[in-house]
């Protein structure tokens, strides 16, 4: 596991937009037992963009995204599947804090309990007040 991290200021307009994109009425998830609340989904809808944009130049462009769960797989480039897993926070983080740490690792079972499907696993916290 590669553990590096790198702050990424979130711009308004893609908050706005995957708040928007919920507004409209569209689900996000498929956690079987936890589906999360509406900030969790606007959370991980906000960093997946962030995300995107950080390793392909382009931001999600909700308006064509497939409403409900993704399978797993939030986008794909040069043939990799990526998955953006994000945790809400509320205090910066760093490279030692042992609880980021711990949720990635604990990922893999996660991810076999669901079926994901993804090549990468992109593990970001989103820091909000």
């Amino acid at each position: 596991m590669i553990k590096k991290i790198i702050n990424v200021p979130v711009p308004s307009f893609v908050y706005l937009h995957a708040q928007e994109y919920l507004d409209n009425g569209n689900r996000v998830g498929n956690r079987s037992s936890y589906n999360g609340t509406r900030m969790d989904a606007l959370i991980g809808l906000t960093a997946e963009s962030v995300v995107r944009h950080y390793c392909t130049g382009y931001y999600t462009d909700f308006n064509k995204r497939e409403p409900g769960f993704d399978g797993g797989i939030d986008y794909t480039k040069y043939g990799c599947k990526v998955d953006v897993k994000t945790k809400g926070r509320k205090a910066v983080i760093s490279e030692k804090s042992p609880n980021h740490l711990e949720w990635a690792v604990s990922y893999p079972s996660q991810q076999t309990t669901d079926n994901y499907n993804a090549d990468i696993v992109i593990f970001t916290s989103y820091v909000y007040n």
